[in-house]
């Protein structure tokens, strides 16, 4: 014995030993023992060495029959006769096998490794015995079929032999010896068994094969559906990434052309801001041109003047080309001053009309085109100290307005210390003092200080809307302090530059400098008489004049022509633009007003795209 093999199958286990034989001087191999195992219950035996295993395997077998064997030799000779039918049927037995089936070869190969008996672990080797012998037990259990189990019995197929060997005792000599018929009967018997056997087979091997084709069938079938649906899926995501890609460049190029829209916008509104603030400086250079027209207008009459009376002018011919509108409310039948009273005027143009005492706030007003009819002045003052000791050495009681704008730097303080606001607060009321010393004809305008910061809700922005609330309560009833609110630059942030304390140089600045010209205007026509009264006050009280104003004393005679007497008389007040008081808010615009409330919505425009 050279190899032992064991098989598994889905309907049997089969043990495969094989070994070597030498014939002719060449090794062959041989089967010399299979034993088959069906999953049913049946166990089949074949080979060269069947007998010899058999007995080692088998031995209750072997001797029941030996002894049925020995029996049947001791009884009549019609046994004998069966024995031979017997022997003639199970030799005829291979000729049944349908032609076409398969049979277990008891020739397989196998390659298998060398394995060795369980149970006393030395190779087996297949016994040797008479070839009379071997033929009679090869005949009666080579091809031996259990017929005594049912297929569905959960028995295993190693506890067939007890089975048989049951069965066998049961069947007692007697029965052998008197029925001839009974061998012929058992020989049908295992023919049929073995040829079902065979047909099963062969019929599992066509059902294998057929199965076997039908999963390659199904399996092709299945890879194909399975290319068909990958193709299917490749296709749909390339769709999706097309239509992803084509969604994307067209939502790229739309937001590009908004993108140029927008920019094509921007460049619009810069170029229209640009025209509007040439438009301006043209308006200013107009305005200035009409004022010059009229200073010469104004000389060519006086000189036709004084062409025409002589006697009267001749102490004039000192007046300076520049000399202001000559009031209605002096009389031109003065007399003769002498050379003293003469200087008088060139000490009130030293005068000066409005005063500004400010911060960096205003570094951007340009005073002088603030105020065009009037004479100006601005001061830089960073601190309120500061401001106070420049109106301690003041002294103009020409001045009718003076303009304060201090504190923020200040009450930056504050933002350490809460008492600074106090401390302010004290040195407002100081330099009010002072401003009221220094000009006593001058209304004292307090502009608001701005808040400073981008958040509305720091400290440093409360403490200051605490000092403007204080100092607006605490001048509210004094008719010589005039209060200026920021409504637009407390709230709008926009109107700053980047730092957020100093005001943009177009819309900033003009804007707090329309809030300072609104409120001296709703001053001034609220009391229609409260500035020309001022002025003249001054000039009578530098001139020495104790003549009460023309508004408390009955009116002079005029012996002037009337021609001369227009052209000298200024008829209304210097902003009314003949509209009454009631009517000032109703007034049409002022064509540079327009032109800065533009600006400011174009600028506010800008910050919003």
């Amino acid at each position: 014995m050279d190899k032992v093999e064991w098989r598994e199958g889905d309907k049997e286990d089969i043990l495969i030993i094989t070994g070597t034989e030498t014939k002719d001087g060449q090794s062959q191999k041989t089967c010399v023992l299979s034993i088959h195992f069906w999953k049913n219950g049946t166990i089949c035996i074949q080979g060269s060495a069947f007998l010899g295993w058999t007995d080692k395997i088998f031995p209750t077998l072997k001797k029941k029959v030996e002894e049925t064997y020995n029996t049947r030799q001791n009884g009549d000779t019609s046994q004998t006769h069966a024995t031979g039918n017997q022997n003639h049927d199970t030799g005829s037995s291979s000729a049944a096998i349908p032609e076409g089936k398969t049979l277990l070869s008891s020739n397989t190969e196998n390659n298998s490794s060398e394995i060795t008996d369980l149970s006393d672990e030395t190779p087996l080797k297949a016994p040797t015995g008479t070839p009379m012998k071997k033929n009679r037990f090869r005949k009666a259990v080579e091809n031996f079929i259990s017929p005594f189990r049912s297929p569905t019995t959960p028995h295993s197929p190693l506890t067939l032999s007890d089975h048989v060997m049951d069965t066998e005792e049961n069947r007692t000599p007697s029965i052998y010896a008197k029925d001839p018929s009974t061998d012929e009967h058992i020989t049908r018997d295992i023919q049929k068994h073995y040829t079902d056997l065979v047909d099963l087979v062969n019929n599992l091997q066509t059902d294998l094969k057929a199965l076997k084709t039908e999963q390659d069938k199904q399996k092709g079938e299945f890879e194909k559906e399975l290319k068909t649906v990958s193709r299917e899926l490749t296709k749909q995501l390339d769709e999706e990434k097309t239509r992803h890609a084509n969604e994307s460049k067209s939502v790229n190029s739309r937001h590009n052309e908004e993108i140029a829209t927008l920019t094509a916008q921007c460049e619009s509104l810069r170029c229209l801001v640009e025209t509007q603030q040439q438009q301006i400086v043209k308006l200013q250079e107009v305005t200035d041109s009409i004022q010059l027209s009229q200073s010469i207008s104004k000389m060519r009459t006086y000189a036709e003047t004084v062409k025409t009376n002589p006697g009267n002018h001749a102490n004039h011919a000192t007046i300076q080309p520049n000399t202001q509108e000559i009031n209605s409310d002096v009389e031109t039948t003065q007399p003769v001053m002498s050379q003293e009273r003469q200087q008088t005027p060139t000490e009130h143009e030293r005068s000066t009309e409005i005063r500004v005492y400010t911060d960096s706030i205003w570094k951007a007003v340009n005073v002088s085109r603030m105020f065009p009819n009037r004479s100006t002045h601005k001061d830089q003052s960073s601190t309120i100290s500061i401001a106070t000791k420049k109106l301690e050495t003041a002294n103009d009681p020409g001045t009718s307005y003076a303009i304060l704008h201090v504190g923020s730097n200040d009450l930056d303080n504050s933002r350490h210390d809460d008492s600074s606001v106090q401390d302010c607060l004290q040195k407002t009321e100081e330099l009010v003092s002072h401003a009221k010393t220094s000009f006593p004809n001058a209304t004292v305008v307090l502009s608001q200080v701005l808040p400073r910061g981008h958040d509305p809700e720091s400290t440093l922005n409360k403490n200051i809307k605490s000092y403007n609330q204080s100092v607006m309560q605490m001048y509210k009833d004094d008719e010589k302090i005039l209060y200026v609110r920021h409504k637009k630059l407390s709230v709008s942030r926009q109107l700053y530059k980047r730092d957020g304390i100093h005001l943009d140089d177009i819309t900033g600045t003009s804007l707090l400098v329309a809030d300072v010209k609104r409120t001296i205007w709703s001053l001034e026509n609220t009391h229609p008489g409260h500035n020309s009264e001022t002025r003249n006050q001054h000039m009578r009280s530098q001139q020495g004049d104790d003549t009460p104003s023309s508004s408390q004393s009955r009116p002079r005679q005029d012996n002037r022509p009337q021609q001369y007497r227009d052209r000298g008389r200024s008829t209304r007040s210097w902003r009314s633009d003949n509209y009454t008081a009631g009517e000032w808010r109703r007034r049409p615009s002022a064509p540079h007003e327009d032109i800065m409330n533009l600006a400011y919505k174009l600028k506010g425009l800008l910050n919003t795209i």
